[in-house]
């Protein structure tokens, strides 16, 4: 942008069309599985179905409370 005495002017943007919700909240359910993998040297969590949607519903979860308030 390039602003002025009477106002600005967009010089350029950019945006990722297919970078969403979903994609962040699959890189923190990554994230999460590691930190629990070396937290508890347990296997990945991510190879067990139960242990991976749960991980995922509090992911969900968290990140609606936090767009809420």
């Amino acid at each position: 942008m390039r602003f002025g005495r009477t106002g600005f002017e967009v010089l350029g943007h950019y945006s990722d069309r297919n970078l969403g919700i979903r994609n962040m909240d699959a890189a923190i359910v990554t994230h999460l599985s590691k930190r629990f993998e070396d937290k508890y040297k347990v296997g990945n969590p991510d190879k067990h179905f139960k242990t991976r949607n749960k991980i995922r519903d509090a992911v969900e979860k968290a990140r609606k409370i936090l767009t809420a308030d």
